[in-house]
């Protein structure tokens, strides 16, 4: 089985907290299904791989064959160059530990290529940029509230 995912992190920021955002979309054959997620004091590299983890999450293991499609060159080389190096040697001193190990517990011994897209100029991925952004706001909407709420 053939699977494209589409990622994107979305973080913005004031003066005191970061809200973000994330969409991953996953299409195979003539389907595809959305996975989103909000977060708040995060960066939009810890997001994309979120978005990444849920989406691997929806589509189980019966799978050999992934593209991965992301604008963040960071989480491009990751997941090209750097996993296989950080698999031998166990994660050691690499950032969002935890989030890649999930990731490659989910994809060990799986074919997995990452793909750079140019800023949103792909329809799957100016979605994924769209709806998390739109996360992002509720994050930072919930944030307000929550503050309104115990009065700060």
């Amino acid at each position: 089985m053939k699977v494209e995912i589409y990622i994107h992190g979305y973080c913005m920021m004031n003066e005191a907290e970061k809200y973000g955002g994330y969409c991953a979309t996953v299409v195979y054959k003539a389907y595809d299904f959305t996975v989103t997620g909000l977060s708040s004091n995060t960066t939009s590299n810890v997001l994309e791989i979120q978005a990444l983890i849920h989406a691997l999450n929806g589509i189980g293991s019966n799978y050999d064959e992934i593209k991965v499609f992301s604008n963040n060159g960071y989480i491009v080389d990751c997941l090209n160059k750097y996993m296989n190096l950080w698999r031998t040697n166990n994660f050691k001193g690499i950032v969002n530990k935890a989030l890649w190990i999930q990731y490659s517990s989910l994809t060990l011994n799986k074919s997995i290529i990452a793909v750079k897209l140019n800023n949103h100029t792909n329809e799957k991925n100016k979605y994924c940029h769209k709806v998390a952004k739109e996360e992002a706001q509720k994050a930072k909407n919930q944030a307000e509230e929550w503050a309104k709420f115990i009065g700060n």
